[in-house]
């Protein structure tokens, strides 16, 4: 009997031998990641980031990883434009219509994107020491502005039976809003190993970020219509309020111990 306990100890023991791994990894990455927004009418979207990491993951066991990462944008593209926005007639607005003069002169927005802190569960595939699932949990700060400004002036308006001119006021508006942001993610990627110390990582990665309703929204006339009589309204809002998704892919290396 005490041979027997013995050797199931034994066997234990080496089962928790094989399943434990306790390497840490510390490393260096890039990446680039891409979120699309959407705001009133046809408005469309993106953000673009190109970004710089660091990262360190403690493996308590083979299949398992907890650690977490910094990540810093060091290139940011917000591409996307007002101008097709839908209005209350129902066509989309174009820069054409400058020469009516009720349309905003200038119009412009971006989006700064703080560094992100990230936490990491990483699981490792079973028999392979390399690909992997992980889940994520960030959190950032996105700075939103946006200025829409129109010169007064005088306007030829068509009643119907005749052309008058009439003067349109200015408007100047201005709008900032910060909001912290937290995401959840998920992404799939491999860390091969390169003699006894080195790694690679490779992964395409989804997060899920919600933005809060506090966008903007403002309405300009932009056409008097002399057959209807009455007056066209555009209105340009914010598209980043609500749950988007970003994609990124990401790349690095660093060392084990």
């Amino acid at each position: 009997m005490m041979r027997i306990r013995i050797l199931a100890v034994l066997l234990f023991a080496a089962s928790i031998a094989t399943v434990r791994a306790q390497l840490t990894y510390v490393g260096i990455g890039t990446g680039y990641s891409r979120t699309k927004f959407a705001g009133s009418g046809s408005q469309r979207f993106s953000q673009n980031l190109g970004t710089f990491s660091l990262s360190a993951l403690h493996r308590p066991w083979r299949f398992l990883g907890l650690g977490g990462a910094i990540i810093l944008p060091y290139s940011e593209k917000y591409s996307g434009t007002y101008w097709r926005t839908t209005t209350t007639d129902g066509n989309s607005f174009s820069m054409s219509y400058w020469d009516t003069g009720f349309a905003p002169q200038i119009v412009s927005g971006t989006l700064d994107q703080s560094a992100t802190l990230r936490g990491i569960l990483r699981l490792f595939a079973e028999g392979s020491g390399s690909a992997y699932i992980e889940a994520s949990i960030s959190s950032f700060k996105l700075t939103e502005r946006a200025t829409f400004r129109r010169y007064e002036g005088q306007v030829e308006i068509y009643d119907g039976n005749n052309f008058y001119y009439e003067t349109v006021e200015g408007v100047d508006l201005s709008y900032r809003n910060e909001e912290r942001v937290t995401a959840f993610g998920l992404r799939l990627g491999a860390m091969p190993h390169f003699g006894k110390n080195l790694y690679a990582d490779f992964s395409l990665g989804w997060s899920f970020p919600r933005f809060s309703g506090n966008g903007f929204a403002s309405f300009f006339n932009y056409e008097y219509d002399g057959l209807s009589y009455r007056m066209n309204y555009l209105m340009l809002s914010s598209p980043v309020p609500g749950s988007k998704t970003t994609l990124s892919i990401d790349a690095g290396f660093g060392v084990c111990f």
